[in-house]
């Protein structure tokens, strides 16, 4: 629905644009421009297709990109450790695969869940996070990570995320 809401939008932008682009040329003599194809619409409803396409397929990892978070691939310190361990334990739990580990440079305690589905799932957890809760709060906020997950919030949060990146870029494009 929101894919069909966001082409609609788009949809709306560029054959109302030709509707006013048609009102205003209606009147011109026979010599000068008179639009009649609905050109604008048509290029903005294949923008908007390309863009939720691109956000659909691409959205995961635009959203780690975006964050700085570099993929955990092999644990060197304790923190790290006891965070793999909290996530292969709740994934279990949760009856889940075990989503790719991903941490995040910041100070600040965050974490979020990315992915399509189950199956591409990630979850980035920040530097801060890690020093600042103990093993229990650890694996509460996994919990937390793996209950989107396995909701399938991700699957809306990321399209939104890649939608509203989309739509930023093109607003800083004007």
């Amino acid at each position: 629905m929101v894919v069909v809401l966001f082409v609609l939008f788009f949809m709306w932008l560029g054959f109302g644009g030709d509707y006013v682009a048609y009102l205003y040329t209606r009147s011109a003599t026979p010599n000068e421009y008179h639009h009649v194809f609905p050109w604008l619409g048509v290029l903005l409803t294949v923008v908007a297709v390309a863009m939720a396409r691109s956000a659909w397929r691409n959205g995961p990892d635009r959203v780690i990109w975006a964050s700085g978070a570099e993929e955990l691939l092999v644990a060197q310190t304790d923190d790290e450790r006891t965070l793999v361990n909290c996530v292969e334990e709740m994934a279990i739990a949760a009856g889940l695969p075990r989503p790719r580990i991903f941490l995040v440079p910041d100070d600040d305690p965050n974490a979020f869940a990315t992915g399509h589905d189950e199956r591409d799932a990630r979850i980035a957890v920040t530097r801060g996070l890690l020093t600042t809760c103990n093993r229990d709060e650890l694996q509460a906020v996994i919990g937390h990570e793996l209950g989107h997950i396995k909701n399938h919030d991700v699957s809306l949060m990321t399209l939104l995320a890649g939608l509203i990146g989309a739509i930023m870029l093109v607003s800083d494009g004007t």
